[in-house]
């Protein structure tokens, strides 16, 4: 696969997961560890998020982001940050997205309405 052609499958993408040594559950568990980062003042609701970006090499590199809330009516999500972290890095392509929303899953356990 040259880095200009699309990949095509998640096979492919698991393919390129599993030969850097990345894995799905180990995204999972940086993107709840930057969540704890988050600058969320108005809403109280911390996001993490890592993306995985690829180079022309092929060589894969994780990005990790959180929300910013400056003000009440500007916020920036967490998947943004971490997909333009990447990009100020030079990477074009992104692979694989991890978001975590640790309020969200705490509620979801105990049973609480997210409505």
């Amino acid at each position: 696969m040259s880095y200009s052609e699309k990949i095509q499958s998640s096979k492919e993408i698991e393919e390129l997961l599993n030969n850097s040594d990345i894995s799905i559950d180990n995204l999972k568990y940086l993107a709840k560890e930057v969540s704890a980062n988050t600058w969320s003042p108005f809403s109280q609701f911390p996001v993490g998020a890592v993306a995985v970006g690829i180079d022309q090499n092929r060589k894969l590199k994780i990005f990790s982001g959180t929300n910013v809330e400056p003000n009440v009516h500007s916020a920036l999500c967490a998947e943004r940050n971490a997909i333009f972290s990447g990009i100020s890095a030079g990477y074009k392509k992104f692979i694989a997205v991890a978001i975590s929303l640790p309020k969200a899953e705490k509620s979801i356990v105990n049973g609480a309405d997210l409505g």
